[in-house]
């Protein structure tokens, strides 16, 4: 019985392997971010954290078409510096305007959930229950936007090829430095 593999060669593939699932889940997240950075700038000014007075003027009421046309705005920012085709425009434009109605429709839930938990916590008595309530609503929300997300990320890394998928990381990086 021999071996003809070396304990060092199978470390080798080990590490050559750990790093490509580690090289694509770094390439997925940062789709991601770059995903949920259009949704957020998709809700409009006001929508991130902090004071409204730090991010201009309150967006009021978000509208689909306000929405996509943001969303839109950002796709052909970060698609202009990949090359995407007329095709893959085509596509995510598409993508875009069925996403849309979904992030319009969670900003307005969370925006609700948010009044929720400001009336609790004002009312004369703080009921524990209800805001308990309100949290596990919260939480729901939360995992069905990331759901929603993951979705739109992995239908993306679809459409894209793997250099553009490559160069798009690269950007973000840059962008993040």
């Amino acid at each position: 019985m021999s071996d003809t593999t070396s304990p060092s060669d199978s470390n080798d593939r080990c590490t050559r392997g750990r790093r490509r699932r580690l090289g694509f889940l770094g390439v997925a997240a940062l789709i991601g971010a770059g995903l949920f950075a259009a949704t957020a700038m998709a809700s409009g000014p006001g929508a991130g954290f902090g004071p409204p007075w730090a991010h201009g003027p309150c967006a009021g009421d978000v509208t689909v078409e306000g929405v996509e046309k943001r969303m839109n705005k950002f796709a052909d920012f970060v698609l202009d510096d990949i090359d995407a085709t007329d095709a893959q425009r085509a596509e995510i434009e598409a993508l875009i305007s069925a996403t849309a109605p979904e992030v319009v429709t969670h900003r307005t839930e969370g925006l609700a959930l948010r009044d929720a938990f400001v009336e609790q916590l004002s009312a004369e008595t703080v009921d524990a229950e209800a805001l308990g309530e309100l949290r596990a609503e919260a939480m729901v929300l939360v995992e069905r936007g990331s759901n929603g997300h993951l979705d739109t990320l992995l239908a993306v890394s679809e459409i894209l090829d793997a250099e553009q998928r490559q160069q798009l990381v690269e950007n973000w990086q840059d962008w993040h430095r």
